[in-house]
Order: structure tokens, then C-alpha cells, then sequence
């Protein structure tokens, strides 16, 4: 019990000395802005070879200072990344029950992109739930109160026309199922 009440006392040092809302937010952000840069080689070949891990770490404490001054999105971080450990037990959970039912797991395509669907659709669930787009848009109450708040964003900004125009070009854009004709039946 002494080494749970001590893992314990970790965490709350770490909540003291704001860790989880400032401190590694700012290492997570500066490894990402770091990577971002390195992959992009806008540096290569230039005399500021070196300037990479600098620029990440600019950009890295602006992102500390937006955290500092929207107290709202200090905990995104810890709530975005809590909701995906949960998503993906259940994910793990479907698995363990499907496997358990002897259906066949591993080689089965269909189930696979079903599977890639539900992951996508927990992360973005997460996401809104962690409070992604912010205070002003969603509230962080029940699951009702949150689908209301994306409904009436979507009817009130505009984007359920972009939406609808998406929906149409999407359907226009799918090609036909076994073609080969110009559609009008005739041999």
C-alpha cells in the first residue's frame, strides 16, 4: 500500500507544480513543433541548419503562454489523452469479446475498417469532449447538452450548408458499381 500512496504523492507534486497543464503540454508541443519542422526540411541546405530545435521551442512557449492565458484548455491535454486510453480499453474490449465469440479477428478486412472507424470516430469524440473547439462553443456537461451545442453550431454557423454541399459532391464523385456503360441501359 506504501508504493500506491507514494505514486499518489507523486501525481499530486505533479498537479502542484501545474506539470499536467503547463509543463508537459510544453514538451509535448515543442517535440511535436520539432518533428513538424525536421520532417518539413525548411531548414536543409540554408546556413540556419540548426535553427529547427529553436524555432519548436519559440513556438513551443507560445503555446505555453496560450495555455496560461485560457485557463479553459490547461486540462485539454490530460482529458483528450484520458479519453483515449478509454477508447481504445473499449476497442481492446471488442476485440477480446469478438475473439472470445470465435469470430475470426485477425485476417477479416471489413471488420478492420469498421474497427478504423469506430478508433476515428472515439478520437474525435475525445476531442470534442476534452473541449477541442473551446468553452464558447460546446458546453462540458452531459452528453446531451454537448450534441445540442454541435447541432446548434453547425445550424448557426453556416457549416451545415458546407456540409450538405460536401454530402452532394461526395455523391456525385462516387464512381458506379460494376460501369463500363454510359448509363443509359441500352445494348
Amino acid at each position: 500500500m506504501a508504493e500506491v500512496s507514494a505514486f499518489s504523492n507523486l501525481i499530486s507534486l505533479l498537479t502542484g507544480v501545474d506539470a499536467f497543464t503547463l509543463l508537459f503540454p510544453f514538451l509535448l508541443a515543442w517535440m511535436l513543433y520539432y518533428a513538424m519542422i525536421d520532417k518539413s526540411s525548411i531548414f536543409d541546405n540554408t546556413e540556419l541548419s540548426n535553427a529547427p530545435p529553436i524555432v519548436a521551442m519559440i513556438l513551443a512557449f507560445f503555446t505555453a503562454r496560450f495555455l496560461v492565458m485560457q485557463p479553459f484548455y490547461q486540462t485539454f491535454f490530460s482529458d483528450f489523452f484520458g479519453k483515449i486510453v478509454i477508447g481504445l480499453a473499449s476497442i481492446l474490449g471488442l476485440f477480446t469479446l469478438l475473439g472470445m465469440s470465435g469470430m475470426e479477428v485477425s485476417g477479416n478486412d471489413d471488420l478492420n475498417d469498421y474497427v478504423k472507424f469506430i478508433a476515428a470516430a472515439m478520437a474525435v469524440a475525445a476531442f470534442i469532449w476534452a473541449g477541442g473547439f473551446g468553452p464558447a462553443i460546446f458546453g462540458t456537461g452531459d452528453v446531451a447538452e454537448v450534441i445540442t451545442g454541435i447541432i446548434n453550431y453547425t445550424v448557426s454557423s453556416g457549416l451545415i450548408w458546407l456540409l450538405v454541399i460536401g454530402g452532394a459532391v461526395a455523391i456525385v464523385m462516387v464512381p458506379e458499381a460494376g460501369g463500363g456503360g454510359d448509363g443509359d441501359g441500352g445494348g
